[in-house]
């Protein structure tokens, strides 16, 4: 159980840390802004 926690955990920071190059670089995002705050307010909760 552990291991496939720390594996979401994982693949889910990479993601993090790739759109956020992403918003860096390009000036926009991937995503629209309503999914981010939808998407990080959940994973909050």
């Amino acid at each position: 159980y552990m291991v496939a926690a720390n594996a979401i955990v994982g693949v889910y920071s990479f993601f993090e840390m790739g759109a956020a190059l992403w918003e860096m670089l390009n000036g926009s995002t991937i995503v629209p802004e309503t999914i981010q705050l939808w998407f990080d307010f959940t994973h909050d909760q």
